[in-house]
């Protein structure tokens, strides 16, 4: 009953505010102030409903602080809804008030493991202009505890599931960095990236630095190769075990990929390590590359740079860089990979080969290439 009671004030306030933006204005019948036709007494009238507009708002957190503590949830989150959704018009949806609502119904949900109602929550804080930057530190924070917790409850219940249960090796469907950097505005995570690579610290996911530089494709990832540690590029991964190399790959940055691969020009065992590790799906950088396309160029640097053309399969699943190619349709990278000694083998683990990838994906060229007698 008293959001209801405030939900009226707060339109009477609106309304107010709204006809008042014209010099010619003219005020509804039913309005307490509707004969006054001066203009300094009108603009008190406007300065009048913007402070009981303020005034209402802060007695509606007050209201859903009162519920909250009292422990009527159900109340509190009904509290909490109606006030965002009264006070969510323009022009107060930019107000400080507005902004401190929203953080306090961020706090509510997230303290009651409604995640993801947090998450929708702490995202129009980052909608609203001229945050300061102590709003946006403080909304990162609560955005970063939420996106966290509802990630671990989303994997739970996907490996629960009758799919989960069969990739249960595997972060899925949605591994923490992949949410958190989806969740945070992308100029939040570039600002970020820069800060925290120049303090030396890992990103908001734990993971390095560089790793979110090469996928939010920053301005300043080939900086920031040049000043990252051998051991970092090296022995760093993200939840799919992947290594800065295999996401440069994997993302058809290939300016990326030779600017790291230039780091270990010199360094001949951290080098052979570095171009064969492999992702949880059990795929190399090599064959990563030609999934994605990457171009004849590349996927021949790779090679001379150590990446084995005829890797041990060790998951079912994965691809060799030969049965990648044929799967892709690529002919010109089969053509370069046998040049370097690469052939068919029959998989130990019962893997299609290449020739009925290339079946399979309807690559008539590739398939009469294979077939040809050796």
């Amino acid at each position: 009953m008293c959001l209801d009671c405030y939900e009226e004030l707060f339109k009477q306030c609106w309304r107010t505010i709204e006809y008042l933006k014209s010099t010619n204005a003219r005020l509804q019948p039913l309005h307490p102030h509707k004969n006054v036709n001066c203009i300094s007494e009108l603009s008190q009238v406007q300065a009048w409903a913007k402070e009981r507009l303020h005034t209402t708002l802060a007695d509606v957190r007050h209201l859903v602080e009162s519920v909250t503590a009292n422990k009527d949830l159900d109340a509190a989150e009904c509290a909490y809804s109606r006030a965002i959704n009264v006070f969510g018009s323009p022009p107060f949806n930019t107000t400080d008030e507005y902004v401190e609502l929203l953080e306090l119904a961020a706090s509510f949900h997230i303290k009651n493991d409604d995640n993801l109602q947090a998450e929708k929550y702490l995202n129009e804080i980052f909608r609203v202009p001229h945050l300061s930057e102590h709003v946006k530190a403080r909304t990162l924070k609560l955005l970063i505890e939420s996106t966290r917790k509802s990630t671990k409850e989303i994997s739970t219940i996907f490996q629960s599931s009758d799919i989960g249960r069969l990739k249960r090796h595997i972060q899925v469907p949605c591994p923490q960095s992949h949410r958190l950097m989806t969740a945070v505005p992308p100029s939040t995570n570039i600002a970020l990236t820069v800060m925290n690579f120049e303090q030396r610290e890992p990103d908001i996911t734990g993971s390095p630095v560089i790793h979110s530089a090469i996928t939010s494709e920053n301005e300043h990832v080939f900086t920031m190769i040049d000043a990252c540690p051998r051991k970092e590029l090296l022995e760093h991964r993200d939840d799919y075990q992947r290594t800065a190399l295999f996401l440069a790959a994997m993302h058809k940055e290939e300016n990326v990929g030779d600017s790291i691969m230039a780091r270990f020009a010199d360094y001949a065992s951290d080098r052979a390590r570095l171009m064969n590790d492999r992702d949880v799906f059990g795929n190399t950088i090599l064959a990563i590359s030609i999934m994605s396309n990457c171009s004849a160029v590349f996927v021949k640097a790779l090679i001379e740079h150590g990446s084995e053309v005829d890797p041990l399969e060790i998951l079912k699943g994965s691809f060799t860089p030969l049965r990648a190619a044929a799967l892709m349709g690529r002919l010109d990278i089969i053509e370069i990979l046998q040049s370097f000694g690469a052939k068919d083998h029959e998989s130990p683990i019962g893997n299609p080969d290449a020739l009925q990838l290339a079946e399979i994906g309807g690559h008539h060229a590739i398939v009469e290439y294979l077939s040809r007698p050796p």
